[in-house]
């Protein structure tokens, strides 16, 4: 069986989009009344469905290209940001 996702709307394989996107993991910060913050960098897979256009992001590296903690991630999440165009840049907000 091939590893490419299955659109369940169409129930066809979906095609690779684009890959090395990055996903931006967010994190709520202790005070609920502050917004988001960046957590992880994650590099990923951007596949489409070709008859209906759904879309998912799937093929994660085994680990974060960038965390919060490390002293080059504000300037990892810059370059990411900056180059979203070109390569896709998406916001996931942690779950409540």
């Amino acid at each position: 069986m091939s590893r490419q996702p299955v659109c369940v709307a169409c129930l066809k394989f979906m095609r690779c989009e684009r890959n090395d996107v990055t996903v931006e993991e967010t994190m709520q910060p202790p005070d609920p009344a502050q917004p988001h913050v960046s957590y992880r960098l994650w590099q990923a897979d951007l596949w489409k469905c070709e008859d209906c256009g759904h879309q998912v992001i799937t093929g994660f590296g085994r680990g974060p290209s960038s965390e919060m903690h490390q002293q080059t991630h504000d300037e990892n999440r810059k370059r990411a940001v900056v180059a979203r165009t070109e390569r896709g840049f998406y916001t996931v907000r942690e779950s409540s």
